[in-house]
């Protein structure tokens, strides 16, 4: 599975990245730090999965989801956020996003989750 990191932490990133790498099934194709940078390396990589915080650089996290959602990007988009759940998630959900998971707390089960999802039929499609 090919999956994008829109994060403007370098050092998280990185981090990130490397635990995403350490899953078989998932490959980091592309990264950014701003809403411009996630847009132009998004096209060109082509990702299945976009993971994406809502405070990055020169924009927002809900700007790139609603320039993806109108691009019709048809990947999944996940927000990856330290931003409060029960005040962001309705938002990015209607935004376009397909989940919110906590970075304090959800890192080890997205990339459980996306593990599964790079075995599913939803991969296969």
């Amino acid at each position: 599975m090919k999956v994008a990191l829109i994060e403007d932490n370098a050092l998280l990133r990185r981090l990130m990245v490397t635990r995403l790498q350490a899953e078989a099934s998932i490959t980091v194709v592309g990264q950014a730090c701003s809403e411009n940078a996630a847009l132009s390396t998004i096209a060109l990589c082509a990702p299945d999965v976009v993971l994406v915080d809502l405070g990055i650089d020169g924009g927002s996290g809900l700007g790139v989801i609603e320039r993806l959602r109108a691009a019709r990007f048809r990947g999944r988009i996940l927000v990856l956020s330290a931003q409060d759940r029960a005040a962001y998630e309705p938002r990015v959900l209607s935004c376009g996003a397909d989940g919110f998971y906590d970075k304090a707390s959800d890192f080890d089960r997205l990339v459980d989750e996306l593990g599964t999802l790079a075995n599913s039929a939803w991969m296969a499609e």
